[in-house]
């Protein structure tokens, strides 16, 4: 009675690690799970302010399929493009695949940049659509040369990210420059490009988007959310900026899908865009703090890692310890009570990926485990 596509679907890694983790602490065992890609932040106090007014005033109802007018507006002034352009959506998630379902047919190729984050594929996957992936080898640094090699005449989109999850790495400005050129001559190819990690950048890195460069700017699809930089990942508002013809198209199949995101989100989300932005800052700044800490103590366990400039990731090389990715995690959480992600379903199985948008304080304290059970594991 399942469908064939229910059956090939994967379930989500970082979901299926993080409900473990979880079951773990439920046992009363005292788990660090640094799996899920969730900053330990609360939500603004101004936030969570505007949620609670529009509860009281009974904002409560159904909105416009593609968001509030007033939300369009404010996402449209942040990144300089029409309110027509913006359709708000249930999540970044969902904003990724109503592009890839806007825009491509069964059988369309879709280049992925890989390692890529794990729902990628499968999104594409669901929509009957063909998963290429454009491997980029370590240190994993963007290259427009790898992307453009796996585009073909069956090509319908590029998905691309930066700065990148699994990897941190921040796309520079001529490789994305030559990207575009390479694409301006396939014209029926449209750039996906998931920016939501966009503040966070370190090490002077400077986060660019593709739909910059004139060739590319009506053929970009870009998308973001409110989730990682204002810690509202439970909030579930995330956005595409599409072409108007893209965008209408998106809109129209949202709205019978899910129809509106949630009517208090998105007043909330008005005053993460509009309100004080100190938050942000701050938390962009401990978190640089935290990615310094805690690679330096995966480094000191043999774990080496690409050093990341964006995000909030660190990508660990796993090959000292002679065992795969999959195995790795399952034993480190058994074992050590860590939980990372295997690095397989990102695309890189001798890597696992560990989020360092925890305290500082559960971050030693991995690094402590992590390291006693590496030397445990070298004298077996």
């Amino acid at each position: 009675m399942i469908s064939e596509r229910a059956k090939t679907t994967s379930p989500s890694a970082t979901m299926a690690i993080d409900a473990k983790a979880k079951a773990l602490k439920a046992q009363g065992k005292n788990v660090i799970a640094l799996g899920i890609g969730q900053p330990d932040y609360d939500t603004p106090t101004n936030i969570k302010s505007a949620a609670k007014k529009a509860i009281d005033d009974g904002f409560t109802g159904y909105t416009p399929a593609p968001g509030t007018p007033e939300l369009r507006v404010a996402i449209a002034a942040r990144y300089n493009v029409l309110p027509e352009n913006v359709t708000v959506s249930a999540g970044a998630k969902q904003a990724l695949y109503n592009a890839i379902l806007a825009i491509t047919n069964p059988g369309d190729e879709v280049v992925i940049q890989t390692p890529c984050w794990v729902s990628i594929p499968e999104q594409v996957k669901l929509v009957n659509a063909k998963p290429i992936f454009a491997t980029l080898p370590a240190p994993y640094e963007f290259k427009a040369e790898t992307i453009l090699a796996a585009v073909t005449p069956a090509t319908r989109a590029v998905m691309i990210n930066s700065p990148c999850n699994p990897t941190g790495d921040v796309a520079d400005k001529k490789e994305l420059d030559k990207l575009a050129e390479g694409l301006s001559e396939h014209e029926n190819v449209t750039v996906i490009s998931d920016e939501v990690y966009e503040k966070f950048v370190y090490d002077g890195a400077t986060h660019h988007s593709i739909s910059e460069h004139p060739a590319l700017k009506d053929r970009t699809i870009r998308i973001s959310a409110v989730s990682k930089e204002y810690a509202m990942t439970g909030w579930r508002i995330g956005y595409s900026l599409a072409p108007k013809e893209i965008a209408s198209a998106i809109n129209r199949m949202q709205s019978h899908i899910t129809g509106n995101a949630c009517s208090i989100s998105q007043k909330a989300a008005l005053e993460a865009l509009t309100g004080p932005q100190e938050s942000v800052a701050a938390m962009v700044a401990e978190f640089d703090e935290r990615r310094k800490l805690f690679k330096n103590s995966l480094e000191k366990a043999g774990l080496p890692c690409t050093n990341p400039r964006g995000a909030f990731y660190l990508f660990a090389d796993v090959t000292s310890t002679g065992l795969g990715s999959n195995e790795f995690c399952a034993k480190l959480l058994d074992e050590a009570l860590v939980a990372g992600v295997p690095g397989e379903p990102f695309g890189a199985p001798e890597r696992v990926r560990f989020s360092y948008a925890a305290s500082r304080q559960e971050l030693s304290d991995a690094g402590k485990r992590i390291l006693e059970w590496t030397e445990k594991l070298a004298q077996h």
